[in-house]
Formats: C-alpha cells, sequence, structure tokens
C-alpha cells in the first residue's frame, strides 16, 4: 500500500487529492493491483453552511479469509471496484452560547463491479460462503437534523435521520436483476434522544428498515427501541481516574425481526457494566 495526497486551502474553498496504490502478491494466484484516485470540495457560502463533494475509487481486495477459509473461502472471488460520488450540504450553528444546530443533505451516486457479499450455503445454511454480484448501482440521499441544549448541568439532545437508498442489481442475465441486492435496505430512518443531570444520562435510541432483501427474498420490515441509562463518578481528581457505570434494555417493543432469513434476532434483552478509565 502506498499513498500520495495534497491539499489547496483558500478564503472559503478547500479541497484535497489523493492517489493511493494497493497491491496483493499471491503465489500461485494472480496478483491484483489498483491505483485508486480521489478528490474531494468543501465550499463555504457563509458560516455555518458548507457544500461539500467528492468523487473517488475505491478497490477492496478479498481478504485472506474470504478467499481460503477452510469449508468458508472462495478462491474465485474477484475484488471489489467501485466509483463512489456524493454531494451534499452541511450545516452547524451554535445560539446564545447554549443551543447548538445542525444537519445536512447529501446525495450520493455508485457504480460497483464485482460486489462481495456472502449469503448461506445450499449445502448447509449454517455456513455463509463470499461471493461476487457482478454489476450494482447505487443511488440515494442521505438526510440528518439535530439540535443540542447545554446549560450549567443540564444536557439534552435530539438527532433523527433518514436514508433511501437504491442499490439494484445490473449485471446482465441475472436471476435478480432490477432487484435490491441483499443486506441493504431502501429506507432506514433513526432517531436518538438524550437528556443528563449532573453525570446521569438516559438516552433512547429508533431503527427502523424497510424494503430489505437477502438472497431468497424480501424480509418483512422492523423497528428497534434501546434505552440506557449511565453515570459518570470520578474516582480519584488527583489521579484522573474515572468510572461509568449503565445499563441497556435493547429491543423494548420486543420486535421479532431478521437481518437474514433464519437467523432471528433477540427479542427484548438488557445488559449493565461498568468501565474505569485512568
Amino acid at each position: 500500500f502506498a499513498a500520495l495526497a495534497s491539499s489547496f486551502r483558500t478564503g472559503r474553498f478547500s479541497a484535497d487529492v489523493a492517489l493511493e496504490y494497493s497491491g496483493a502478491f499471491d503465489e500461485g494466484a494472480r496478483s491484483r493491483m489498483a491505483l485508486s484516485p480521489s478528490a474531494g470540495f468543501r465550499y463555504r457560502f457563509f458560516k455555518g453552511l458548507d457544500m461539500t463533494g467528492f468523487a473517488r475509487r475505491a478497490y477492496r481486495i478479498p481478504t485472506f479469509n474470504e478467499l481460503y477459509y477452510v469449508g468458508y473461502g472462495n478462491p474465485e472471488l474477484k475484488p471489489e471496484d467501485a466509483l463512489m460520488t456524493g454531494l451534499g450540504l452541511d450545516f452547524r450553528r451554535s445560539l446564545n452560547g447554549k443551543w447548538k444546530l445542525e444537519g445536512g443533505m447529501d446525495g450520493y451516486f455508485n457504480l460497483l463491479r464485482n460486489k462481495i457479499t456472502s449469503a448461506p450455503s445450499e449445502q448447509d445454511p449454517a455456513i455463509w460462503l463470499p461471493y461476487n454480484i457482478g454489476k450494482v448501482s447505487i443511488y440515494g440521499t442521505d438526510i440528518s437534523a439535530g439540535a443540542q441544549f447545554d446549560h450549567e448541568y443540564w444536557h439534552a439532545g435530539l438527532t433523527c435521520g433518514y436514508v433511501f437508498q437504491d442499490a439494484s442489481d445490473r449485471t446482465p442475465d441475472s436471476m435478480t436483476y432490477g432487484y435490491q441486492i441483499p443486506y441493504v435496505a431502501r429506507h432506514t430512518a433513526s432517531a436518538k434522544a438524550d437528556a443528563a443531570y449532573k453525570g446521569w444520562r438516559i438516552t433512547l435510541t429508533w431503527n427502523s428498515r424497510n424494503s430489505l432483501r437477502d438472497s431468497t427474498g424480501e424480509i418483512p420490515d422492523w423497528n428497534t427501541l434501546d434505552i440506557m441509562a449511565d453515570k459518570e463518578f470520578t474516582l480519584s481528581r488527583k489521579q484522573g481516574i474515572r468510572a461509568k457505570a449503565f445499563v441497556m434494555l435493547n429491543n423494548v417493543t420486543d420486535c421479532r425481526y431478521e437481518l437474514s432469513g433464519g437467523y432471528p434476532m433477540p427479542g427484548i434483552n438488557w445488559k449493565a457494566g461498568i468501565g474505569i478509565s485512568f
């Protein structure tokens, strides 16, 4: 692996360019090498509002385990090659020293060749085998918005997000031509709210996935709600020793869902712990 990079800054405009080289040399097999250029920019309209954009090649060589792990590897697996582009707006603003507002909207378009994914094998569904999807076209948008309030001992925050992603198989003569590729939801929504007072904090996290497929077909839509309470303690100011205890309740609504058919995820569950930092 090797890389060269440079950046340019002036007034409201900044840009970065890079060129990466990656190579894998496998004795007795075909060597894999690639040059991956990338470029990105940021333009500030005014304080708090920026436009961003990028274009780059992303080249991923299969890992050793993906190629050769006994009972799992696929020696015929090809490298994943992608052209990725994006354009968006980024907003950040502080009000009265107490409120912070932020938001963003990004659109993107990607073309992938030989996308690497995995699926349960026909001989044993408990064993997943990696394979390539010849051509994939992806376009979508990512929208987020959030607000935070901080004053003396109080903190409160809310962040919401939505992602639309059309990731379709465009391999000629493929049985799944035009369908969403496995494990990529067409619609994803999330929300996170937290409130804190003097080191005590409670956090609620909601996630939703819709129009999701696995290697065999559609997967029912699902959503989960998690709640966590935590508290930070100072054990020794002189030595800087701190501790954090937490209790987390996951999937509060006991949603019965799967990320892949035949692999059910946990219903309502909980965990607790404590961590110490020096």
